[in-house]
């Protein structure tokens, strides 16, 4: 899920004249474009039953929806509207956006701490504690507060009654990442939102010059502070006008910076402190992974984070096979050098399913068992299945996967035609289930085969949480950390709206995993999808104590889990 949902709108906006006096939409444009966004949902969006089976939540019942719609009194009620229908879905992989770049930040960030590992879909809890602070916007002798003290309030608004009212527009699979979304948007405002933020549409008119908050002290005592917002960008109030002329708009807007919370998906740099004796490998700019080796009970641990499944070299995706190439000789090296390996899937928001099984390949010993996935049965499949079907027969491709893609093809031509919600499972790579560990020219594994610590948060998402099932399917090793995400599937992401001009993105296909797993709050099931990964030993990195030094008790926990991993018989 690594491609962002960046808007288009700033293009859109500054072909714009100033001033703008275009109206807002008329009901029936706005019935048009909701009607219009359900159908897509309807006809390509894979978990619909699943949605309706385990929150409740079915799609299809639009009733109430275009009653709301028709109700709504300007083109932000409608936004918001579509941001909560799609939200709705809890769902990491559909989100809606409006065309904005606008936002606001009252120069410090805040997240969601102790709030436990749970597994079900209920809501999440947890304290929402400061974890950066903008010394140059907020200096400490007129903000006093710290990292890790508690946020109250904001405007005489108590924190729950943020959250509550935010998290119907933040997107997520996974309910404790939902709260996060909520939480980080109180005081880092997005009107559009994007793939970690809540969308706020009335953020530009419910956002003052200046806010007052409420903090509550290390020492337990609760602070009034009033601060300025930072604003940039060009606030949109209908679907086809801006406030502000553009020129105006970005004269008027407040740049700030803010440096990372405790870990920004897709970072290089870990979020936790490395333990006692750590010597680092890669993680040079223009390195693809962070690694290196620490020293615990006479053994010698590697350590590599993996932040994406994208080859990121700063901001630039390289060519996958530049990515593939360095953690090739990074497994090599830990092969040759180290006892054990603990590999970092924390906080990595996806990427290429190839990429990431090309990664797993390098850790396997042996032949594995990959996912695989079933689709929505409609004409766009049906015509992507007969392409490839020809395509084979027109390669002369190997017999075997001629009859791989009739039989595909014939399977998804029956689930088209009698109406069925899915496809039978289908492998997400090539045409057999089983993989191939990596190996070099001569057919010789050259794979990592040493036992292997996985580290996984909630903000493991689609692809590392694909990855993260792989390695627990086949019994790789042990998974220490949160569950994953649980964005199970693949995203598909479009223009949205003849009138009101979003962005939506839907999960076209199911992961499926080799087994049957039983969570509580969930049926039975072999997806992933919401249930995301459950580790092994359960370690929560958002803690304060971990927030206030640097994640050592955490570093420690994980130093403890694979020194006694190896203590056991038989270590995989």
């Amino acid at each position: 899920m690594l491609a962002s949902y960046r808007t288009v709108g700033l293009t859109l906006l500054l072909c714009c004249a100033a001033p703008l006096c275009r109206a807002q939409l008329t009901t029936e444009q706005k019935v048009y474009d909701f009607q219009q966004l359900a159908a897509f949902y309807d006809y390509n969006y894979a978990p619909a039953a699943w949605k309706k089976q385990v929150f409740g939540f079915d799609l299809r019942d639009t009733g109430p929806w275009l009653d709301r719609v028709q109700r709504s009194t300007d083109d932000l009620a409608f936004y918001e509207i579509c941001y909560e229908y799609v939200a709705g879905l809890n769902d990491s992989h559909s989100q809606y956006r409006m065309s904005s770049n606008w936002s606001a930040s009252l120069g410090f960030t805040v997240d969601n701490y102790n709030a436990g590992g749970g597994v079900g879909p209920q809501p999440a809890t947890g304290d929402i504690l400061i974890d950066t602070i903008d010394r140059s916007v907020l200096p400490a002798d007129q903000f006093p507060f710290q990292v890790g003290d508690e946020l109250l309030s904001v405007d005489g608004v108590g924190v729950e009654e943020w959250i509550l009212r935010l998290s119907k527009w933040a997107a997520s699979s996974n309910s404790r990442s939902k709260r996060s979304m909520a939480a980080q948007a109180i005081v880092a405002r997005s009107q559009a939102g994007g793939p970690t933020q809540a969308g706020y549409p009335r953020a530009p008119l419910e956002t003052g010059d200046a806010a007052v908050v409420q903090i509550r002290r290390h020492s337990g005592a609760i602070g009034a502070y009033t601060i300025q917002w930072q604003k940039n960008g060009i606030p949109v109030l209908n679907a086809g006008q801006v406030n502000l002329g553009p020129a105006e708009a970005l004269r008027q807007a407040k740049p700030f910076s803010m440096r990372a919370s405790t870990q920004s998906p897709g970072s290089l740099i870990p979020g936790f402190a490395l333990p006692p004796g750590f010597e680092q490998r890669l993680g040079k700019p223009g390195d693809f992974f962070f690694s290196g080796v620490f020293p615990t009970a006479g053994k010698r641990i590697g350590y590599i984070r993996v932040p994406a499944f994208v080859p990121l070299a700063g901001l630039m995706i390289a060519p996958e096979p530049e990515g593939i190439a360095q953690f090739a000789g990074e497994a090599a090296y830990m092969q040759a050098n180290t006892d054990a390996l603990v590999v970092d899937v924390m906080h990595n928001p996806g990427g290429s399913p190839t990429y990431a099984d090309t990664i797993y390949s390098y850790l396997s010993t042996q032949p594995y068992q990959q996912l695989q996935v079933v689709w929505r049965p409609n004409l766009y499949l049906l015509s992507d299945t007969y392409f490839q079907l020809a395509q084979a027969e027109a390669s002369h491709a190997d017999p075997a996967i001629i009859a791989f893609y009739q039989n595909m093809f014939q399977q998804v031509e029956a689930a088209y035609a009698q109406g069925k919600d899915l496809t039978v499972p289908f492998p997400q790579l090539g045409t057999t289930v089983v993989r191939d560990p990596a190996r070099d020219d001569q057919g010789n594994i050259i794979a990592y085969t040493k036992p292997i610590m996985l580290l996984t948060d909630d903000q493991s998402v689609s692809a590392a949480d694909a990855f993260t099932a792989i390695f627990q399917d086949n019994q790789r090793g042990i998974i220490f950390g949160i569950r994953t995400n649980g964005g199970g599937g693949n995203a598909s992401k479009i223009p949205m709206g003849v009138y009101s001009r979003g962005m939506t993105g839907a999960e076209i296909n199911l992961n499926v995993r080799n087994h049957i797993v039983n969570v509580p709050g969930y049926p039975p099931t072999q997806y992933f999808d919401n249930v995301g990964v459950q580790p092994d030993i359960v370690a929560d990195l958002m803690t304060k104590e971990n927030l206030l030094n640097n994640g050592a008790s955490f570093s420690q926990a994980m130093v403890d889990a694979i020194t006694t991993y190896l203590q056991q018989p038989k270590a995989k």
